[in-house]
């Protein structure tokens, strides 16, 4: 049975708790203490909350490293570059007699 990174440094974090504060769980996520207040409020954290026999709202361990294993990371898209405005260069003023083409063309081949 493998376990979750996520689960093990959440309980490296908090050693040996099988609940904890929202608020500690939203920290993990990077919120502020209101904004974890809002979501609870709202009904809209992330994770899920429990009633604890004291009835206080705390989060599982294992529920919170199940979400953060959940969470995908989604890499930017890399965009070609956009061609130089305005006068061009002397280069590809060369360049573009060189080949027999347009600046504009040049530039869209973004070749210079």
């Amino acid at each position: 049975m493998s376990t979750s990174t996520h689960l093990r440094i959440v309980q490296e974090t908090f050693p040996g708790a099988l609940l904890i504060k929202p608020v500690d769980a939203g920290k993990l996520l990077n919120q502020s203490r209101q904004s974890s207040y809002n979501q609870i409020h709202e009904k809209r954290f992330p994770v899920p909350l429990v009633v604890d026999h004291l009835g206080r709202k705390m989060v599982r361990v294992c529920d919170l490293a199940q979400y953060l294993d959940d969470l995908t990371v989604i890499k930017p898209v890399a965009q070609p570059p956009k061609p130089p405005k305005g006068r061009p260069k002397k280069s590809e003023q060369l360049e573009a007699q060189r080949r027999a083409i347009s600046i504009q063309a040049l530039r869209a081949e973004g070749r210079v």
